[in-house]
């Protein structure tokens, strides 16, 4: 147990949005041919008619809602963001190319024009995407369009900006196949599932920032249960003394408004102190702790922390705040003993067991 525990990298949600259907559309009308009323004589000499040379025009399959065989695709970033994102849009728009007449039933092909003055379809990059239909904090936004009706051009794709390259790509695909009609429960599934374990870009490791929780109130459950009755009191002030501590900034080795709240179940605690007979981390008697918490940029070194469990088993009454406050300093992000504030460092026997917070 004395170790970080990574969570997967997040699991977001994809989503698409229903186009509403224009009840006024009509199918183009049937050109009318108007006469003048005049007539021209036919020359006395004998002519050869000429030929018609047939123009090629790209057939449009009947199942294509936006009529068209190439969409105009441009592109939007928001201010100040110099990352280059044309490359992923075109992996993105080439596997569709390739894959929308199997997938979605027609064939389709794309230009992609980045600043194009009258796309069929804007990408639009955002730091959040806040809401679509019905659900709020996605990755990624389009209209799922099954029928003509509901196009209205330029239809916008939103993606969230600050994923990596290969989730961005990802998003993408996803939200191209609902702008051609494809829902969560179609194939390719690895591609329209609404939900997807996406990367971030590269991100600060929790044991490199000044605080690797997300806020600075912590919510802490102790669990005495085999404390003997008559030693809980010493228990609790030795959890308090290690509470103390770094509440009042740990000789300024962390944040001056770090802060601890008590709560009444483990469930809802940020940190978890128990006492038991059993250790998780070996036999003999002493201390271990682990932190869970949340690895975003998929590179194995969690980037902030949701939890800390510390165990404590057997300790002896007078050093219970020591250990604890060694493993608060671990979930304060310290990994080695060099980094800890003095107590913690070469501690003898005694001082593990003397008043160490003073």
């Amino acid at each position: 147990m004395n170790g970080r525990v990574l969570l997967l990298s997040f699991l977001i949600v994809l989503a698409g949005c229903a186009a509403p259907i224009d009840p006024g559309f009509a199918d183009t009308a049937t050109p009318t041919t108007q006469s003048t009323g005049q007539t021209t004589a036919a020359p006395a000499t004998q002519t050869q008619t000429p030929t018609p040379q047939a123009t090629p025009t790209a057939v449009v399959a009947q199942d294509n809602p936006w009529q068209e065989q190439t969409l105009t695709v441009a592109l939007s970033i928001p201010e100040g963001d110099s990352r280059d994102y044309e490359p992923l849009v075109e992996a993105a728009l080439a596997y569709w190319e390739v894959n929308s007449e199997r997938y979605a039933g027609y064939p389709l092909s794309f230009d992609f024009e980045p600043n194009a003055e009258n796309p069929d379809i804007i990408i639009e990059f955002v730091p959040h995407v806040e809401t679509c239909g019905d659900k709020r904090e996605v990755a990624g936004c389009a209209p799922y369009i099954t029928d003509a009706r509901q196009v209205r051009r330029p239809e916008t794709i939103q993606v969230l900006s600050g994923l990596s390259d290969k989730s961005t790509t990802h998003v993408l695909k996803h939200e191209f196949g609902h702008a051609m009609g494809l829902d969560h429960s179609d194939e390719p599934r690895s591609i329209m599932d609404g939900q997807a374990s996406l990367t971030t870009l590269p991100q600060t490791n929790a044991t490199e920032r000044p605080l690797p929780w997300d806020h600075a109130e912590l919510s802490v459950y102790v669990d005495y249960g085999v404390v003997p009755e008559g030693e809980r009191a010493e228990a609790r002030a030795q959890v308090q003394h290690a509470l103390d501590y770094y509440a009042g900034g740990a000789d300024n080795y962390v944040p001056e408004n770090v802060s601890f709240a008590t709560v009444d179940s483990a469930s809802e605690a940020d940190i978890v102190i128990r006492f038991t007979d059993r250790s998780p981390c070996g036999v003999d008697p002493g201390s271990c702790g682990a932190v869970r918490g949340q690895d975003p940029d998929g590179d194995g070194a969690l980037e902030t922390y949701t939890h800390l469990e510390i165990t404590l088993t057997h300790i002896d009454r007078d050093a219970t705040g020591w250990h604890v406050g060694w493993w608060l300093g671990y979930g304060f992000g310290f990994e080695e003993e060099s980094e800890y504030p003095d107590p913690f460092r070469e501690a003898s026997y005694s001082d593990r067991r003397g008043e160490w917070w003073n």
